[in-house]
């Protein structure tokens, strides 16, 4: 598993056990109660004006 360094994010979503972080690349996490960090968004290196 690939180490990441994240910084919390506060909202007041952190009031009901939502918590949002963002690692050193800018790509953003969430957390929802006691489970697993996962990513936010879909995260995709390719660039949609890359020819394939």
């Amino acid at each position: 598993m690939p180490y990441y360094y994240h910084n919390e994010v506060w909202t007041p979503f952190k009031y009901v056990g939502i918590r949002l972080f963002i690692d050193e690349n800018g790509n953003k996490w969430i957390k929802i109660w006691n489970k697993h960090r996962r990513p936010f968004f879909k995260q995709s290196n390719a660039s949609p004006f890359e020819e394939q």
